[in-house]
């Protein structure tokens, strides 16, 4: 019983700065980035623009901590970037997939701890077990 697929993707979410605007303050190349589009009839489409730097097809492991430490790796000596998106609102935030086949589930070290508080940025877990 182990971890069958695992990823971590950064997410910003903001109503004030265009996807663009996130892309250049962080000086990264997203994954996906989705402007606003007002005349959307789903409200997280019409209200925010999204970016999204996913180590899905990036990072070949089934161990939660690599990809992790992915994320915090590419945002290495960008707290100031990180600071200013979180002074313009954005919401900020690493959201983890992880799929198992049986009991268990991702851990997280003191160490990956530490680094994530540099940034102020929240972790979350998608956790699906199957069969």
């Amino acid at each position: 019983m182990s971890c069958t697929e695992t990823y971590a993707t950064l997410r910003v979410f903001s109503k004030q700065l265009m996807a663009q605007e996130i892309c250049n303050s962080l000086e990264l190349n997203p994954s996906t980035v989705l402007e606003k589009y007002p005349d959307s009839k789903y409200k997280h489409e019409r209200e925010d623009a999204r970016f999204f730097y996913t180590t899905k097809g990036i990072v070949d492991s089934k161990e939660n901590l690599i990809h992790l430490m992915k994320i915090l790796d590419v945002l290495e000596g960008k707290n100031k970037a990180i600071d200013y998106l979180a002074n313009q609102e954005c919401e900020i935030d690493i959201f983890c997939y992880f799929e198992t086949d049986g009991q268990g589930g991702p851990t997280i070290t003191s160490e990956i701890m530490k680094r994530l508080s540099l940034f102020n940025i929240d972790v979350s877990w998608d956790i699906y077990c199957v069969e």
